[in-house]
């Protein structure tokens, strides 16, 4: 296989910054940066699936950012447990496009217009962003807090039937980590040049492709599957 294809670089952009997400603000550290999202290690747990405000300063310019939290890691950072988490970026302000490469073009994307997030328990950065959070993540299920806050977020259908799925599997998983076998699987989206890489618990190959298919849909390829 060859090497990942991105759309758009990631660019390394290291800055202190808040998460604004309902009520609550959550201080995190920005890692990078890029056309479609940005990656940030916080201390806190944040809810998978819901859109929050992200602000920085950079060089003395304020930058304003709406993204959804996408996906989400245990790591250690600084020397301390914390979070890395992934952000699909739907609305940016000028000065944050201004920090992209040239070529990279302007994002954004509308509420309506969300994909689901991928399960936590099979969660993994599509790139490491930094060398002080790349600990081998964590397994874990999804909170029923978790469950209650997307429905409240909305649209409640597809994204709280797929939350519930994603406990059940999350709960069977438990069952099989005894097992002690991993497998590594590299899938591709149909419509879009954008890959995932999820790590899986599971007895034999032919499960690790059969859970993939279930969790991402038929909007996704499997490219490659090998042991962890």
């Amino acid at each position: 296989m060859g090497k990942e294809r991105r759309r758009s670089p990631r660019v390394r952009q290291r800055a202190e910054c808040e998460i604004e997400l309902g009520k609550k603000t959550y201080p995190a550290t920005l890692l990078d940066i890029s056309e479609g999202g940005l990656a940030a290690v916080c201390m806190e747990e944040l809810p998978v699936g819901l859109a929050g405000k992200i602000s920085f300063r950079v060089m003395g310019k304020q930058v304003d950012v709406t993204a959804l939290v996408w996906h989400c890691r245990q790591v250690r950072f600084r020397g301390q447990a914390a979070y890395a988490y992934g952000f699909m970026l739907e609305e940016a302000s000028n000065s944050f496009h201004e920090l992209l490469p040239r070529e990279a073009g302007s994002v954004s994307r509308s509420s309506s217009s969300r994909p689901v997030p991928p399960t936590k328990t099979a969660a993994k950065n599509e790139e490491a962003p930094a060398k002080e959070a790349t600990t081998r993540p964590a397994e874990r299920t999804v909170s029923k807090d978790a469950i209650r806050a997307a429905q409240a977020d909305g649209p409640k259908g597809k994204r709280l039937a797929h939350l519930r799925s994603e406990l059940d599997d999350s709960l069977r998983q438990n069952r099989r980590e005894a097992s002690g076998t991993s497998f590594r699987v590299r899938a591709k989206m149909r419509t879009q040049p954008r890959t995932k890489t999820l790590t899986l618990s599971v007895t034999s190959e032919d499960e690790a492709r059969e859970a993939v298919a279930k969790q991402l849909g038929p909007d996704w390829e499997i490219l490659e599957v090998s042991a962890a």
